[in-house]
């Protein structure tokens, strides 16, 4: 085979590993609708598949609303003993654990009880 041939064939191999690499990705939570009432997020994030590296941002009036990462027992409660508090209305978490459950929600009072909350999973 000659240079030319072996370059060619280490230029091909190198493009072929790189487009089966995973590309994380970046999920507008709730899409236009953003961080808001009357939104089914768990059906939003059925349709996806998160991956560690992707990033979840939340949009959303501060004014309004809020983001707390939270674990299972609180998901379910709704109750707000926050393992992080996000607060600026466009708030970005990367996931950062593989085969990882993330649980979300908004800790106003009653926001968590009308839907405002949302299990990932990647």
């Amino acid at each position: 085979m000659t240079f030319f041939g072996k370059a060619m064939l280490v230029v091909l191999m190198v493009m072929m590993a790189a487009s089966g690499s995973a590309m994380a990705t970046v999920y507008q939570v709730g899409d236009l609708a953003g961080w808001t009432f009357n939104y089914n997020y768990n059906e939003w994030a059925f349709f996806k598949q998160f991956q560690a590296g992707d990033t979840l941002v939340f949009n959303y009036d501060p004014q309004l609303h809020n983001v707390m990462q939270v674990d299972i027992n609180d998901y379910n409660s709704c109750t707000s003993n926050p393992i992080a508090t996000f607060n600026s209305g466009s708030d970005s978490i990367t996931l950062d654990t593989p085969d990882g459950d993330y649980f979300f929600l908004c800790g106003i009072p009653g926001h968590c009880a009308s839907g405002l909350k949302i299990h990932i999973k990647s």
